[in-house]
């Protein structure tokens, strides 16, 4: 597919949506030692950073999925993805 030849290789080739994938990194860059290592425990916000799981929501095409893949490679996380269709 054309998307497929072309979406992005690294973080810094993604267009748009840059300060909620800036956000995104912020926080997957801090989960393990939330989470894991239980070495910092977060003050609870808006963006309630020491949730476990992140949920990205919008219009199909806008790079939910590869900005969040790119995200994850950056910091080191192996992904796995799985869609709602897969389950039907």
């Amino acid at each position: 597919l054309w998307a497929d030849k072309y979406k992005p290789s690294q973080l810094e080739e993604v267009i748009g949506n840059v300060s909620t994938t800036k956000q995104l990194y912020s926080w997957l860059s801090g989960w393990s030692d939330v989470h894991i290592t239980k070495s910092f425990k977060p003050r609870f916000t808006k963006q309630n950073p020491g949730a476990k799981a992140a949920l990205l929501s919008g219009p199909p095409g806008i790079g939910k999925s590869s900005s969040a893949a790119l995200v994850a490679k950056k910091l080191g996380y192996e992904v796995t993805e799985t869609n709602a269709s897969d389950a039907r």
